[in-house]
């Protein structure tokens, strides 16, 4: 019985330093991922700061423009996603309700006796 007791013990254990040490592989791979395109970013806006200072009043002013117009259009794609994300829920809170209300209750023998006088 205690050499049963031990190996569940270890066995469980086991699994669990196995998962936290796979958990701990994604998580650094992540990490790695969005440092990398962290320097990404930073590339490409060096390189814009070195081709705006070439440029003529009216080039930088079409770039900022065009700058802002697609962070905009990241910001409006974000607060859209948000809007279908919520709409999702709601239609599927609003789905399970319908689905645990179930039938209706049928009327009750003091309100039979009522609507048939």
């Amino acid at each position: 019985m205690k050499k049963l007791l031990l190996a569940i013990a270890l066995g469980v254990f086991s699994f669990g330093a196995v998962n936290a040490q796979t958990k701990k592989a994604a998580a650094k791979k992540e990490a790695t991922e969005k440092k990398e395109t962290k320097e990404e970013v930073k590339e490409d806006r060096k390189a814009a700061k070195e081709a705006e200072k070439n440029m003529t009043e009216e080039e930088k002013r079409e770039a900022f423009h065009e700058r802002e117009k697609e962070r905009w259009t990241k910001v409006g794609n974000y607060w859209k996603g948000k809007h279908e994300e919520k709409v999702a829920r709601d239609s599927a809170r609003e789905k399970e309700g319908k689905e645990r209300k179930g039938p209706p209750r049928p009327p009750s023998p003091k309100r039979k006796k009522q609507t048939e006088e």
